[in-house]
Order: structure tokens, then sequence, then C-alpha cells
């Protein structure tokens, strides 16, 4: 199922970017202008159950983008992928990356309520600073990582 190439790895790269971010775009927008019902974490006071169902819908979008844009530019490497003609467990995979993603940026919430900032760093205006737009990076990366470990050791 593994097999070589050059590109492989910034694939994946682009898809943990890919899943995470749209997750949180999906989450925040939907969130904001349809989530009435709050989740009530003291946490992220903001964040609602329709932004965290919209964050899971926009990730099976996101999937989907990724994959036809890698089929389009690299039609060499999506055969290589591990989603090569198994959109299920893409889709499988994207939701739960984006469920690990969520909860990231719950805990770096935590982690700046209890600092008492709002946001991490001023080098991102508006956003919840640097840390804010790779914590969900970090966690789906590491999770990522292993899921491949997994199938390169079952296959």
């Amino acid at each position: 199922m593994f097999f070589f190439s050059e590109y492989l790895g910034a694939i994946y790269l682009i898809y943990v970017f890919t899943i995470a971010w749209i997750c949180d775009a999906g989450g925040y927008f939907i969130g904001k202008y349809f989530g009435k019902k709050k989740i009530g974490l003291s946490a992220s006071p903001n964040k609602s159950w329709l932004g965290f169902v919209g964050g899971l819908a926009f990730v099976i979008l996101g999937y989907f983008i990724w994959y036809e844009s890698i089929e389009m530019f690299f039609p060499e490497v999506v055969s290589k992928t591990i989603f090569y003609e198994n959109h299920r467990l893409g889709i499988f995979i994207s939701i739960i990356l984006a469920i690990f993603s969520q909860f990231a940026d719950l805990i770096e919430s935590v982690y700046k309520r209890s600092a008492g900032v709002k946001d991490s760093s001023q080098i991102i205006s508006g956003h919840g600073g640097i840390f804010d737009a790779i914590d969900s990076v970090i966690v789906t990366g590491c999770l990522f990582f292993y899921i491949l470990m997994f199938f390169k050791i079952s296959s």
C-alpha cells in the first residue's frame, strides 16, 4: 500500500493543514452565523454545537477538494496515498482528525484563559494568535502520523 514518492510527505502535510484549517474556518462561520445553542464551556463560551457540526461538514468538503486537487496536479502521487479509491476511509479519517482538531482548539483556549490573555500573540491581528493558528495542526499532524503508521504496519 505504501510506495515511495518524493511528494507524498508534502501531500500529506497539505492534507493535515487542509483538514485542521477548514474545520476551524467552517466551525467559526457556521457557529457565528447559525449557531444559537452554545456548548457552555467557560474556556470558549462562544462555541456552539452547530459550529462543531459545521466544522465536521466543512471537513468532508475539504477532503474532496484536497483529493481532487491532488489528483489533478499530482496524478502519479494520488495512487500512493492511503485514500486511493477509498473515499469512505478518507472521510472517516478526516472526521476523526477534525474532532481532535476541535479538542486541540479548546485546550489552547483553556491555556489562554488560565494565563489571563485573549490572544497568544499579536502576529496575526484579529485571530487568536500564532498558536491559535497551529494548535490544531500540531495535534492532527501527530494523530495522522500514527494513523499512517497503523496502515503501514497492517498492510
